[in-house]
């Protein structure tokens, strides 16, 4: 390790003494930085490397003027839109009643199968049962059919009916 860094040493002192006496052959004169015949002069230099002269000022990034009055997208002509002629009114059918809101928050758990008959886990609020298919439940409503991914149901008193799918679906 002593010897690496005597090497190392070696090598400034051997470099310092040729700077040295580069300076002192010349007489103590600093020299340009570019070698003599390298740039003919400042003016061809400028010239070559597009740069501007004092004072003249081609592009300031950081204040950039407008270029004057900019035009605006082209507009289209709008076309005439006719006033909207009277529909007659469509003979509508009549929609079965809304279901009471109270079938809204029936929520179905599950869908299981028993014996061969599907059977669904019912809940409203705080009260669960489990169902078959044609039987009433929550004393107002009567599960019409028991699907995989879901159960329709009717209310007795409006005939209003509801598709409520298994949570998580």
């Amino acid at each position: 390790m002593r010897r690496r860094y005597l090497a190392y040493g070696g090598v400034i002192a051997v470099l310092l003494v040729a700077n040295l006496g580069r300076w002192w052959l010349h007489g103590g004169e600093t020299g340009p930085a570019v070698a003599p015949g390298r740039l003919d002069d400042e003016a061809a230099f400028r010239l070559r490397a597009n740069v501007p002269q004092p004072g003249e000022v081609k592009r300031n990034l950081f204040a950039p003027q407008a270029a004057g009055p900019r035009a605006g997208p082209p507009t289209r002509p709008v076309p005439a839109v006719a006033a909207p002629q009277p529909v007659a009114a469509a003979a509508v059918a009549p929609e079965a009643p809304p279901a009471d809101a109270s079938l809204g928050r029936i929520r179905l758990l599950g869908v299981v199968l028993r014996e061969g008959q599907p059977q669904a886990y019912l809940a409203l609020e705080r009260h669960s049962l489990i169902a078959r298919q044609g039987e009433a439940v929550f004393g107002r409503y009567v599960v019409e059919r028991i699907g995989v991914d879901g159960v329709e149901m009717r209310e007795l008193a409006t005939q209003g009916r509801r598709s409520i799918p298994v949570l998580g679906r």
